[in-house]
Formats: structure tokens, sequence, C-alpha cells
């Protein structure tokens, strides 16, 4: 009976043990069902970054919302694996202060990978981070991360686990990759950075319940650094004389080489995209790169001039200046202060007197009305009234000329001629041509209008003379060029306009060259073929010089901002000129010349200055004049 019972009870152990191995079987089939996924395990993240270039991808501005960079392959990361090892070693050394709870030392443990390790610190972390969203729980849960372990554990090295690992680990907010830190920390590529630097960065990121700050955490950090480096060369990976070299040094953190750019410049892009409404939409959500006309060089070569001019000058006077490309719209230079000054942007937002800068407009439409450079005018004091109003301009120290070509009241800058000039042309016609070459609606039909009586930022004075620059097509020049959003690219300069024949501008152009040569520019030295203008404001409260050469157009202002008188000697072409002058030499060289493309139209004839009829005689009072030959003066 006894043996009946205990084979009874056998049977019963062994069926129960049968069932409770079939249970068990089919709950580890049930748990390998949730085992995830694990031939894409890294988690990257897209780089979003905003980013200003100016010519040449010279980066102006970078702000990253993300950023993540892999190492590449041609990294060997096989060269900091010891790193990694007395990493391990000297930070963590009890299984409290690892974290690791007993199961997952143990699962560790039975695939024969080190708990306290960088590689247990990627597996773990790519296994949490896969089974994170499985609705199994307790023991269960526990066996979906050994199975999870197990599959990581066969299908990637140990290298190549922590290759990922240090790809997609946290260096900074928003930072991942130990290349995007390299570069964010010490403005080096990866395989740029020393030995020091390097187990500074792995420092960072090692498995731990505490999260290290590069900042912050700096001198734990580094003394951590430096104890990697003593057990290289405990170990034999580095030399004694290598290991002191090392220890000599500092780690300095330096941000990435953003380079100083002129803010002038740079708030008036902001300025200009502010109101964009996809740029808006999509600032730290895509990558979004603005490109400009900025040219490093052009801006460089323009702040050295200025320097070198205010070196015998007082500490208030101020200047500003603008560099335009005619053709392309870029504005490639804009210095709105002596110093790097954020508040007073006097090169695109600070209006002053136009002065005689104006001038040019009315000649311009004097040509363009059929008005010939050398139709005969008086060039006298003039009275010119407006209802009861009697408006009487002076000449410069009170010089009249009296019967001359037009082309001297341009060329020496002539009130009275000038302003009899615009009377006989249009005031209002004047008005609207200037507007339609950029100038804004400060200006009004009025007789000290043709005097440039009105105030204007050195931006627009810079843009009506593109206009001139571009043989009367106007091309509304832009600091912001275009964006790219992923890779969508929309361009943001205005398509040109012509609001002027190409002859009348070339006309324009070919005095002003004589402007520079031989009128009130001449003492500048401005380089050959330059054409100028200057201009002195009353009481020389402002004084300016614009300019058109080649390509190019560059205006200069000078001033005070409480409008007192300038009291060195001189006008705009003695008290600004010069700075476009040096820039030029500077930027061009001392050899350059320029010249500008002659319109089909033009002819050249030899005329006589007393008459303002053509001649073949080459005596003195004769000079060659630029014609549109459908509107050529008759022959003596």
């Amino acid at each position: 009976m006894k043996k009946l019972i205990a084979v009874f009870i056998i049977l019963f152990v062994l069926q129960l043990a049968a069932g409770l191995a079939l249970y068990i079987h089919s709950e580890v089939e049930y748990i390998k069902v949730y085992v995830p996924e694990t031939d894409n395990i890294a988690a990257y993240n897209d780089t979003i970054a905003f980013t200003v270039y100016g010519q040449n991808d010279f980066v102006m501005y970078q702000k990253y919302y993300v950023r993540q960079e892999k190492l590449r392959g041609d990294y060997d990361i096989s060269q900091i694996m010891p790193m990694v090892e007395i990493l391990i070693n000297e930070r963590y050394n009890t299984v409290k202060e690892q974290g690791i709870e007993r199961w997952k030392k143990i699962i560790l443990n039975y695939q024969g990978i080190e708990p306290f390790s960088l590689e247990a610190a990627a597996y773990l972390h790519y296994t949490d981070m896969l089974i994170s969203k499985s609705r199994l729980s307790g023991f269960k849960k526990e066996l979906l991360r050994w199975y999870t372990i197990d599959k990581l554990h066969n299908q990637y090295s140990r290298v190549g686990i922590t290759k990922l690992f240090l790809d997609s680990s946290n260096y900074a907010e928003n930072i991942y990759g130990i290349a995007a830190a390299s570069k964010y920390y010490f403005n080096k590529d990866i395989k740029e950075i020393n030995y020091l630097q390097t187990a500074f960065l792995l420092s960072v990121i090692s498995f731990s319940n505490k999260h290290y700050d590069p900042v912050k955490d700096y001198q734990e950090l580094d003394r951590k650094a430096r104890s990697i480096l003593n057990k290289l060369y405990q170990q034999n990976i580095i030399s004694s004389s290598r290991l002191a070299e090392y220890m000599a040094m500092s780690i300095k953190l330096e941000p990435e080489n953003i380079k100083i750019v002129e803010p002038a410049y740079l708030n008036g892009v902001f300025k200009q995209i502010a109101d964009i409404k996809e740029i808006k939409e999509n600032l730290g959500k895509k990558n979004i790169e603005i490109y400009t006309g900025y040219n490093e060089k052009a801006n460089l070569a323009a702040r050295s001039a200025l320097n070198e001019y205010f070196k015998d000058k007082d500490d208030k006077l101020q200047a500003a200046f603008v560099l335009i490309n005619n053709n392309t719209q870029e504005i490639m230079a804009a210095i709105g202060s002596r110093q790097y000054d954020t508040k007073v942007n006097r090169a695109l937002t600070t209006s002053r007197q136009m002065a005689s800068t104006f001038k040019p407009v009315v000649f311009l439409a004097a040509f363009e009305k059929g008005i010939k450079p050398s139709d005969q005018i008086i060039d006298m004091p003039y009275d010119f009234r407006v209802g009861d109003i009697i408006y009487r301009p002076n000449n410069y120290n009170g010089y009249f000329m009296g019967k001359i070509p037009i082309r001297y009241a341009f060329t020496y800058s002539l009130n009275n001629s000038t302003v009899k000039l615009a009377e006989h042309v249009g005031l209002d016609y004047i008005c609207e041509l200037s507007k339609s070459m950029g100038m804004n609606d400060e200006v009004k039909p009025f007789y000290a209008m043709a005097l440039g009586a009105f105030p204007a930022t050195p931006l627009t004075v810079a843009q009506i003379y593109s206009t001139i620059g571009n043989m009367g097509e106007y091309k509304k020049a832009v600091l912001a060029t275009g964006y790219k959003i992923s890779s969508k690219y929309v361009d943001l300069r205005p398509q040109g306009e012509r609001v002027v024949s190409a002859e009348a501008a070339y006309q324009t152009l070919y005095i002003m060259q004589t402007v520079a040569s031989r009128g009130t520019a001449r003492g500048a030295n401005l380089l050959k073929g330059t054409g100028a203008k200057t201009g002195t404001s009353n009481d020389t409260k402002d004084a300016w010089t614009a300019t058109v050469f080649g390509d190019y157009t560059a205006v200069v202002w000078v001033g005070y901002d409480d409008l007192s008188p300038i009291t060195y000697a001189g006008s705009g072409g003695r008290l600004a000129a010069p700075v476009i002058s040096s820039f030029q030499r500077k930027y061009f060289g001392a050899d350059a010349e320029f010249s500008f493309k002659t319109p089909k139209n033009i002819v050249y004839k030899r005329v006589n200055a007393r008459t303002g009829y053509l001649t073949n005689k080459k005596n003195t009072g004769t000079y060659l004049e630029a014609y549109n030959k459908n509107k050529l003066p008759k022959y003596e």
C-alpha cells in the first residue's frame, strides 16, 4: 500500500512538474513574442538649427535647437576603448552606487557583461528604451529584459554597442553624440581633440544616476579625466613624458568659433525676416538657413578704413558705411558705428539730411526729359517764389560761375543752377522718380528738395545710386537674399524694374566720374573710373560721399549724433570721401580700375563748353561728352 501511495505521489509530482514546465514554456514563448526588434536601436535626432550665412558659406550666426552627429566611419573607436574601461573602474565600485537592480546584475553576469561598465550602460540603456512601452510587469518583464539583452548582445559587439551609445548620449541641452560635443565644447572635430579632452567628454556620459554638466561640474570632470590618463600610463598605453605633457595642460572649454560680424548688418537681417510667416512657424522645428550678401573681407576693409580715419578725430564723431552689389542686389557691407555698437544702426535705420547727394537725381531726370549735359544754364543767384515765401539758395562759398554747361553745375555741385534746372524739369517728376529709385516718402516736391533738404538713411542713399549704377533699373537691395527650410529655397530678392533709360543713367555716371577726378571729390584719390557725388548739409552737420564703381555702390556718412557741426575743415569730399578711397584700396587693391558698360545708344562727341554745340576742333574749352545718339546737339 505504501509503495502504491509513493508511486501515486511520484506520478503526481511528475505531472505537476510537466504541467509547470509546459506553463513556463508557454509563458516564455509568450514573452518572446514581446522581444522587440533590435536592428535599428539608436534613436538619432534630426539636427535642427537656425543659421545665417554670408557669402562663401561664411557663418554669421548659428543657434542649435537640436544637434546630433555620429562618429564617422574613419574614426577608430578602439583607440578610446581603454579609456572606457578605465573610466568604468575609476568611477563605479558598488552596486548601490551603480544603481543596477539585482535582476539586472544577474542578467548582465549571465551574458558575460561587466555590470559596472559603459558597455553595460549601453545594453541596459537600449534595453530599457526598447521595452519601456511593454505591458508586461514583474517577473515577466525581467524575463523580457533577459531576452532583449541576449538579443542585443548577440547582434552588437562590445565596440559596436559602445559606439552607438556614444553617438546618441546627451552631452548638453539638445547636444547629442560625442562628435557634436567635441565641436560644442572644444570647437574641434572629434579626431582633432587630444586624450585629455577625450577623457573629459567620456566622463560626462558614463552610466550613472548623476547627470554631469561640463560647465557646472568642470572641476570634478577635470579630475576624473586626469585620473583616466594616470591609469593609461600605469597600463603602458601612454608614456611618462606624454602623461606629463597632458597634466601640464588645462582643459579649455571653447564655444564654437562664430566670427564677430557687424551688428548693424546682423540686426538688419533679423529685422528683415522677422515677419516672414514660414520662418516664424518653423523656428526651432526645422532646419532654417538664411542667406545674405555679407562679405567678410568687405566689412573688415570698411572697418579698417574707418579705424584709420578716426585716429585723429574726437571720440563723439560717428560714421556709417554701406556697400551694395548692384547686379546681385546684395548688401555686402553695413557698418552702423565707429564701434561695434548694436544700439544705434546709423547705416540702415538712422536718417540724416541727404544734402547734395540728392542732386544726381535732378540731373538724371533732366537727361531723361531730353536735356543734354552740354546744354547751357546760367549759374547766378535766383529767387524762387512759393506763395508769399521767397526761397534763395546759396552756392558754396558764395561762388557763381555764370553761363555754363549743365555738366559743370553737376560737377561743381552748384546749388542755384541745380534748383533752376529742377524747376525746369518739374519738381513733381523729380520727386516721383526718386521714389521709384528707392527714396522714402519723406521726399516732397519743393524747391529745397533739389538740394537734399530732407533726411535719408545711408542705405536709402546707396539704393538710389545703385539704381543709377544698374543703368536705370531699380533692383531693391536686401540683406537676406533668400532662405531655405529643409530643402525648400525661397528667393527674397524682388524682380528688377526699369524706372529710367540706360542712356540717362549712363550720362549721369559719366559726369560723376568727373566729380571724382576734377570736382568736389577730387582730393580723395578715389580709384580710377569711380563715379562720385559729395554732400554737405547746412553748418556741416552731415558729410556724405556716394560712389558707384564697376558693379558696386558705396556710401559713407560722417557726423555727430547730437547734430553738432563738424569742426574739421572741408566738405563731404574731404570729410567722407577718404573713407571710400581707403576702402577701395584695401578691398580691390591700389591698382584696380573701374568702368561702366556703355549703352548701345550712347555716342561720344566733342562739344564746345561755351556754346553747347558739337565741334570737330580740339581747342581749349572743348571736351568729349556722352550723348544719346537720338538727341544730339547741332554742330557749330
